[in-house]
């Protein structure tokens, strides 16, 4: 905290940070850190560094709004310090805010519960100020930042801008991890965190998990942009955050958070009505998914991460989003109307949904070959949760593998870890139900490279085979319509439609 703080002083005391904001603004912000740290030395109690700590980091959360721009032209004019301004906010400016940030959240292990809440209310509030900057300069980071047009001058400044917006990034969940006891993060309060915008959260997550300490030093502080001690955990529990985005939690939190539920009320929503509206909400998600990129970034870290949760966790995010809209045109035509109507900025109907569910499948099927060494290697080995996390998993896996399907040797390979993993023991019925969908989606037939699973099955008898037909009816992953399902179908013992078909068919993609 003592460092980041003497940073601030620095930035406050550089000359690009006077031409971006004046020298009168620049010497109040120099007093305030330089009286902050006499706090440090005095030895006061937390609590009243803290809030001198939360004081400064408001200050430079507001330097934004003193940004002189006419200031900045006539400085670029005379002494040529050009780029002081990128993309409409100060290079500097963001790498103040930066400092600020990482010192508020070393210090929020000292405070006290009774403090702990005004301390990070003052500086949240304050975030929310230059969120939108932040939100605006990573989506066009990731659209135009290889633009040919720029300088290379223009380049270094930008580059610059993108590190301290995600640094920026990192400590803001910092806090909010830290700050609720540092343990799981919640899917909700990172949503909030993000105001409820899909893509907002999605871009907050990508900038904390595509994060890469550094040590080149800042122009102004002269000193490397700080970074959490426990990066790699902040990032494991940013993305277990972010898997849940999907949930009904998250699409239906003012309701919980109100602790009232419009089913119990007049003129309530049906369970159908209710579906709708989760798949509403998964498909703007899975847009945003799309508009951001967040399923390369997800691919980039399965590859490097060894994080036993951490590709689960990404696993269900992807299927959540994967699964095609169900339910009734019109039903969805109404309830997007409805949501329109209250204040929602996008509710898509059926159609633009399924449009949605396609794009985002078009990018599975291009992150596949990175995907799925890693999803292999995941259920070939032991995980932490027990069955339940395992068949978790296994149906996430075929979700994905009705857009992407994975090499048939590779499902064999992996059904004959499960078949060697549980000889001797009986095989649950939701796990087996999992496996058949995987297999089917898969293209893997049950006289082939799905023996061994088939013979599982059959050593339930007849009432476990029962319940394995029972999961699959209705099984949380869609099923591709193809003569494969068909034979596993017969294989199951399944009794078929009037029209030669299976009760548990979703249309292919």
């Amino acid at each position: 905290a003592i460092s980041a703080v003497q940073a601030v002083s620095n930035c406050a005391q550089s000359t690009r940070l006077i031409n971006s904001v004046g020298a009168e603004l620049a010497a109040a912000l120099d007093a305030q850190a330089l009286s902050t740290l006499d706090l440090f030395r005095a030895g006061v109690s937390a609590g009243e560094v803290g809030a001198a700590v939360c004081g400064l980091a408001c200050s430079c959360l507001r330097l934004h709004d003193a940004l002189d721009l006419e200031l900045v032209a006539t400085m670029a004019e005379c002494f040529d310090d050009n780029n002081l301004v990128v993309w409409g906010f100060g290079v500097d400016v963001a790498e103040t805010v930066a400092y600020s940030l990482a010192a508020v959240a070393s210090m929020i292990s000292f405070w006290s519960d009774a403090d702990m809440p005004e301390m990070v209310e003052r500086v949240c509030g304050d975030i929310d100020r230059i969120s939108v900057h932040v939100y605006a300069g990573l989506c066009r980071a990731a659209f135009e930042y290889s633009a040919a047009d720029q300088s290379d001058d223009a380049r270094v400044d930008e580059s610059r801008l993108i590190r301290a917006f995600q640094n920026i990034c990192v400590w803001s969940l910092a806090i909010l991890h830290h700050s609720t006891g540092g343990g799981a993060l919640r899917s909700e309060a990172l949503w909030e965190w993000a105001s409820g915008d899909g893509l907002w959260a999605l871009i907050l997550s990508k900038g904390v998990l595509t994060y890469i300490p550094s040590q080149r030093p800042t122009a102004s502080a002269n000193s490397a942009l700080p970074s959490p001690l426990d990066l790699d955990e902040l990032q494991r529990v940013v993305m277990m955050a972010a898997a849940g985005f999907g949930s009904p939690a998250v699409a239906y939190r003012g309701e919980l958070e109100a602790d009232i539920i419009a089913d119990d009320l007049d003129g309530g929503f049906t369970m159908s009505q209710r579906n709708i509206g989760l798949g509403i909400h998964r498909a703007a998600l899975a847009g945003a998914a799309v508009d951001c990129s967040f399923l390369e970034t997800i691919a980039e870290q399965a590859a490097a991460s060894d994080d036993p949760q951490w590709l689960p966790a990404a696993a269900s995010l992807i299927a959540s989003l994967a699964k095609p809209p169900e339910g009734d045109p019109e039903e969805w035509k109404a309830a997007s109307a409805r949501m329109l109507s209250d204040g929602v900025l996008e509710a898509p109907d059926m159609e633009d949904a399924q449009r949605a569910v396609d794009d985002f499948a078009t990018h599975i099927r291009a992150c596949g070959g990175v995907l799925w060494p890693a999803l292999s290697s995941t259920l070939c080995r032991r995980m932490p949760g027990g069955p339940r996390a395992v068949c978790t998993l296994i149906f996430d896996c075929a979700t994905i593998a009705y857009h992407a399907p994975l090499d048939e040797d590779a499902v064999g390979h992996i059904l004959s870890c499960f078949a060697h993993a549980s000889a001797g023991t009986a095989w649950d019925a939701s796990s087996l139900a999992a496996l058949v969908a995987l297999a089917s989606n898969c293209g893997v037939h049950p006289g082939g490279l799905g023996h061994p699973l088939l013979a599982a099955a059959s050593a339930l008898g007849a009432d476990g085979l029962e319940a394995v037909r029972a999961r699959l009816a209705r099984c949380r992953a869609p099923l591709a319509r193809s003569q494969v399902l068909q034979a596993w179908a017969e294989a199951l013992g399944a009794q078929p439609l009037p029209d030669g078909e299976v009760p548990w068919l979703q249309e292919p993609p």
